[in-house]
């Protein structure tokens, strides 16, 4: 079973699952302050979903029926935003799914956010908000351990990652270590040696170092680290051998 569906009949019955659930949370608490992220309650954040879905399943059926995206009325910026607003609704509903305890709605909710960020990448659109599809995308790897779908999700976020708006992928602005994309690169790298596929470790490493190149000699040396604590198998210590002795040492530049 593929880690990550693209079914968005599924995709829709699982986040409005979920925000019946946080509709429900809601009514039992009336009370409850809006959190931080959104003013929105949870039936008008209902509402806003059904019609979003909607969109998405049209927007979905006329590049599924073999139209590219110029005949069918919509272009990558099109796409971009169908994907964009898609998640900042996510976002909302998880918000008020924290806010309210409902614990598992929110994490459907957060999970929800890989497929449509996937959905925009083969679609054709960018990627400009990552947050939320990083989380989601750290919570399947801290819980997946088998090398087939390690793999599955290196590719998984190589679509991502190849999708981010070109602005976001410039990385002009390195002052903040958790940013989205040096931490999506940085477990891409780290999932991608957990595949123990020599070949996809070192396209990873590849992007790591022309992306990230004043985390690449860090990232190596733990990398080393990890080799001779885990007990890796030797094509895949050969590898990491080799990016930590080209680049390991220094700070590129």
């Amino acid at each position: 079973m593929a880690l990550v569906t693209l079914d968005i009949r599924l995709l829709e019955s699982q986040i409005k699952q979920a925000m019946q659930a946080v509709e429900d949370a809601y009514r039992g608490q009336p009370q409850a302050q809006s959190p931080q992220e959104t003013r929105v309650p949870p039936p008008a954040l209902s509402q806003a979903v059904d019609q979003f879905m909607e969109v998405l399943k049209r927007a979905d059926a006329d590049i599924s029926v073999g139209k590219r995206a110029k005949q069918s009325g919509l272009d990558a910026g099109d796409i971009g935003q169908i994907g964009e607003y898609g998640m900042q609704l996510l976002a909302d509903g998880h918000a008020w799914a924290e806010s309210l305890r409902a614990g598992d709605a929110g994490e459907a909710l957060l999970q929800a956010n890989v497929p449509l960020a996937l959905w925009t990448a083969r679609s054709g659109g960018t990627i400009s908000t990552l947050e939320s599809v990083v989380d989601a995308l750290a919570r399947i790897a801290n819980t997946t351990s088998s090398t087939a779908e390690l793999i599955e999700l290196t590719g998984i976020m190589t679509e991502i990652l190849e999708a981010v708006a070109p602005g976001v992928a410039a990385d002009l602005d390195q002052s903040n270590p958790g940013r989205p994309w040096r931490v999506l690169n940085l477990n891409r790298g780290i999932v991608a040696t957990r595949s123990l596929d020599p070949a996809i470790m070192a396209r990873v490493f590849e992007d790591i170092v022309q992306r990230l190149p004043g985390d690449a000699p860090a990232f190596f040396r733990e990398g080393m680290q990890q080799m001779e604590a885990l007990n890796y198998p030797a094509p895949v210590r050969e590898v990491m051998q080799r990016y930590f002795a080209r680049y390991g040492a220094t700070t590129l530049h």
